[in-house]
């Protein structure tokens, strides 16, 4: 089962990677060079010359923090046909979900890590001590796991797998993804669902 779920992942990667060449052309990369440059000397200018009230600054930084945890699904490369020829497999899909769940948080705990990385020096400079912001950074970590791991019980229903919320649920997630790919290029694949 492992064997499938790794080749639909590969699958679906590699789909990923021939569209982001469409995205990542030369022209968006050059764009994200100058844009990151401005942000940069933008950012080191307001270190330098921090106005002397904080609290829109503070609000701001509360709000971005806030935002962060929610960020990042769950990869279950789970479709429609699997509740039925995998249904015989519950015990073991519910091994695979678990480690799906870790291996998500991982990712996404990472990213949340290195945006709170590059907060730091505003951070420090608001005041903030340097053991501070190690206990924010594990603080937040033990909010997103405490996230992650309410997002990953709607996968079941009581004892057994919610096979109707966990297909649905891998569906939007591929579609978010493929959605963002079809602002600049043709994608197969996308669906439209048209509710009431």
């Amino acid at each position: 089962m492992r064997e499938l779920f790794q080749k639909r992942k590969q699958v679906f990667r590699n789909q990923c990677l021939k569209y982001s060449r469409y995205v990542f052309n030369d022209h968006f990369v050059l764009f994200l060079l100058v844009f990151t440059g401005f942000l940069a000397v933008q950012y080191s200018q307001l270190l330098r010359n921090l106005p002397s009230n904080h609290l829109p600054i503070i609000l701001a930084l509360a709000v971005l923090l806030i935002l962060l945890l929610p960020l990042g699904r769950i990869a279950t490369y789970m479709e429609k046909p699997d509740s039925l020829f995998l249904l015989v497999k519950e015990e073991e899909l519910n091994s695979y979900l678990q480690e799906q769940m870790r291996s998500s948080y991982r990712l996404w705990a990472l990213l949340q890590t290195v945006a709170l990385l590059l907060l730091a020096p505003l951070l420090l400079v608001l005041g903030m001590p340097l053991w501070g912001w190690f206990i924010l950074v594990f603080l937040m970590l033990l909010a997103k796991w405490f996230i992650f791991l309410q997002k990953s019980q709607k996968f079941y229903q009581g004892a057994r797998v919610n096979w109707g919320y966990l297909i649905a649920y891998e569906e939007r997630r591929k579609q978010m993804i493929l959605r963002f790919f079809a602002l600049f290029t043709n994608v197969k694949g996308i669906s439209n669902s048209v509710k009431r």
